[in-house]
């Protein structure tokens, strides 16, 4: 059966609460009812999970009940990710999960281990982002999801989801900044690959034009795409006032933490 026959849950879980949203089946879904439950405890700029599953249970069950195809986005907090080098020797996915692995123990330490890693698709010569997410996370969201008849179509980390609605491989050159209370994701993409990917705390109002102009100076770069694009997701906000190109993408809204539209 064709999944646009299923009616559609989108749900987007970061520490502070839990969104979802249920659309009704079709080519052109409508949205039904959309609920955000906080967090038992406020755990923000933590990769805590539990309060947050808790809070799913509480979402999902003032939604209508039905059996449903569930997209979910998962807040950076609870991923960890790498820039992968390329090298030409690593043929298979298998491999390339392998060297993943290592990588990731070598930076975060045996944790790796027990976490489900996965490696985006990139042009040969080209830097892959590499993410890593906790098993038992993806465990215990799976069950919660079965319990209420959803089947998990897709389980995406916030920043593939930016990304995808961005434009994918497509997208332009440019420095990426995701924004969480807590967090900053920031990458720069030039000449269509990766460049750098970096994850840094993050103070409320903080001013963007110099965290990248840190960034561009770390990288020894004399100059960067001035292209900047930004979500501020789950209420952080930054100063961006300094910013030369600020781009911002309406579907973001209906994907993002932000909000499901």
């Amino acid at each position: 059966m064709s999944p646009s026959l299923h009616r559609r849950v989108r749900i987007a879980l970061s520490p502070r609460r839990a969104l979802a949203a249920a659309f009704s089946a079709g080519l052109r879904p409508r949205l039904l009812d959309q609920r955000a439950v906080a967090c038992a405890r406020d755990v923000a700029g933590e990769s805590t999970w539990e309060p947050t599953l808790e809070a799913l249970r509480a979402a999902i069950e003032l939604l209508p009940r039905a059996r449903a195809n569930a997209r979910v986005i998962l807040s950076n907090h609870f991923v960890r990710y790498l820039l992968l080098p390329w090298k030409p020797e690593i043929v298979t996915a298998e491999e390339e999960v392998a060297f993943a692995t290592a990588r990731f123990n070598q930076v975060y330490g045996t944790s790796a281990h027990d976490a489900v890693i996965r490696v985006s698709n990139a042009p040969a010569g080209s830097q892959r982002v590499a993410s890593a997410i906790e098993r038992p996370l993806l465990h215990r969201l799976g069950e919660l999801l079965a319990e209420f008849n959803l089947r998990a179509e897709s389980i995406q980390p916030h920043l593939m989801s930016a990304v995808n609605a961005w434009g994918g491989r497509r997208l332009r050159d440019g420095w990426v900044a995701l924004a969480e209370p807590g967090l900053l994701l920031l990458g720069l993409r030039r000449y269509g690959a990766w460049l750098s990917l970096r994850s840094r705390p993050l103070e409320p109002q903080a001013p963007l034009a110099a965290i990248i102009e840190q960034e561009r100076r770390l990288l020894g770069l004399d100059a960067a795409p001035a292209n900047v694009f930004l979500h501020e997701a789950d209420g952080a906000v930054l100063d961006a006032t300094r910013v030369s190109a600020m781009l911002h993408d309406a579907r973001l809204r209906a994907l993002a933490l932000g909000g499901i539209a």
